[in-house]
């Protein structure tokens, strides 16, 4: 098969361009490099109530594997163990299965057409074979493998556009996600910060050992073996109690004294002592210093009114109270200039999401079954 392609030391960054060019970005990564062994009898899973044997795991796994270590090249060994490159084995398979559910074939042709259009094959604008079989002997695989991979591949991106296809953005949904994107508040906030309040309390022994028996559930060895941890525990819940109520006690002064301005808001803060903070302006997908890009937090600033003060913001560091100063409304203009451009953007995160919203559904529905190793 493919006889065209087969008959006729690249660096590193032209591999991770291949990777970047022949993995779409709705493809999942996966697995290390199998063996070839047969052992077609031997069963390692189920998928929509179908044997899938270690053969067929083996050929997913090998191909994500490659995938990765293209996409990542010298940093591959480093990051390898947080990929989780057995579950991306298993998501290409169900991709595959749903693919093969929904009748999409690829014919040898379409395979040609792909590889030989692909920049990374080519000298002088042709597809060079000689190029072609060193970049397979530097991947260390065999042409008949490679194009098969090609060919599921291809099927992935098929069913990603039979999902996607009827999908539209007009003018007015991309200027509402520009907006959405790009508008900015100003504000200030104090914070009640759990860590800062540790120092504040104060606890006998009896305390930490009655708190032992109480929360004994959650401690597996007997008191004298975890004291320490206990003694942790409780002081973090203690400074979480007494950072909750400096805020209630700060929030029930700002609307003792009626804060309807910025002077209004520091005059207060300043009576209780409590330092102002006033980060840059920022969008929804800013990182804010000392916060971070908490959605609690950012969603509660930009849906606040001007000169308004929210209520008490819980996190998993501590509570916040913040005083909008202004919202500042995104330029048009700009989203003008770059119109098209941004639709073709915004348009392409809107697919990805309904294609990954899709194969979470998909998944859910897949009864997947893997049998303990």
């Amino acid at each position: 098969m493919l006889k065209f392609l087969r008959k006729k030391n690249i660096a590193k960054k032209i591999f991770l361009l291949l990777a970047i060019i022949v993995i779409p970005a709705f493809v999942f990564w996966g697995v290390g490099p199998g063996t070839k062994e047969k052992n077609n009898s031997k069963c390692i899973g189920e998928i929509f109530g179908k044997k899938v044997d270690i053969d067929e795991f083996k050929k997913a796994y090998r191909t994500v594997f490659i995938q990765a270590s293209l996409r990542f090249g010298d940093e591959f060994r480093k990051i390898e163990p947080f990929l989780n490159l057995s579950e991306q084995a298993w998501d290409r398979l169900i991709l595959l299965k749903e693919a093969k559910n929904k009748r999409i074939k690829i014919k040898d042709d379409e395979i040609i057409k792909f590889i030989q259009d692909l920049a990374i094959f080519q000298k002088d604008e042709k597809f060079d074979q000689k190029i072609y079989s060193n970049i397979l002997q530097y991947l260390r695989v065999d042409p008949r493998e490679f194009e098969e991979q090609i060919r599921d591949t291809i099927k992935i991106e098929k069913l990603y556009k039979f999902v996607t296809d009827n999908i539209k953005l007009d003018d007015n949904q991309a200027l509402d996600i520009y907006k959405h994107k790009n508008d900015k508040v100003k504000i200030d906030y104090v914070d009640f910060i759990i860590k800062d309040f540790k120092q504040k309390v104060k606890f006998s022994d009896n305390q930490i050992k009655e708190f032992y028996d109480k929360n004994i559930t959650l401690f597996p060895l007997e008191f004298n073996k975890v004291k320490d941890e206990v003694k942790e525990m409780f002081v973090d819940m203690e400074a979480k109690k007494l950072a909750e109520a400096s805020a209630l006690n700060a929030i029930s002064t700002f609307k003792k004294y009626g804060v309807k301005d910025e002077a209004g808001f520091i005059k207060s803060a300043k009576s209780l002592k409590l330092t102002i903070n006033t980060p840059k302006e920022f969008t929804r997908e800013d990182y804010i210093d000392n916060i971070g890009m908490n959605k609690n937090f950012v969603e509660t600033a930009f849906n606040l009114i001007p000169n308004t003060l929210s209520d008490i913001i819980e996190t998993p560091s501590g509570f916040y109270i913040i005083f909008k100063r202004d919202y500042i409304f995104a330029d048009e203009k700009q989203f003008n200039a770059e119109k098209e451009k941004l639709k073709e953007q915004y348009l392409g995160e809107k697919k990805q999401k309904a294609f990954d919203d899709f194969f979470k559904g998909l998944k859910k529905r897949t009864q997947l079954y893997t049998l303990p190793r």
